[in-house]
């Protein structure tokens, strides 16, 4: 939960872009950060605090998680993304959403 919350307070400075190209790196790569490029947009060579933050936190979980634990979140991730990244579209207009959309 402390990496989440970490994540969502990241998106509302940064933006989802420049945050979930690194965290996600970090999951899937986790021995070494490899810099990649998201939506064309080139990626510095060094590794932003999130990344190291989630790629810390990945090298901890996979020595005790189970395979089946280790692929949902890794699968979970795209989606949390596009949901802080809706969430903070919202917030940053001033609007409450009715609870349609949130379901």
């Amino acid at each position: 939960m402390n990496l989440l919350f970490h994540l969502d307070n990241g998106v509302r400075r940064t933006g989802m872009e420049e945050l979930a190209d690194p965290v996600t790196n970090a999951v899937w790569f986790p021995e070494r950060y490899l810099s990649t490029s998201a939506l064309g947009k080139p990626r510095s060579e060094e590794e932003c605090s999130a990344g190291k933050l989630a790629r810390d936190f990945w090298q901890r979980c996979v020595k005790h998680a189970k395979p089946g634990p280790q692929a949902r979140f890794k699968e979970s991730l795209a989606p949390f993304f596009e949901a802080i990244h809706w969430q903070s579209q919202y917030r940053d207009a001033g609007a409450i959403p009715d609870l349609e959309p949130y379901i």
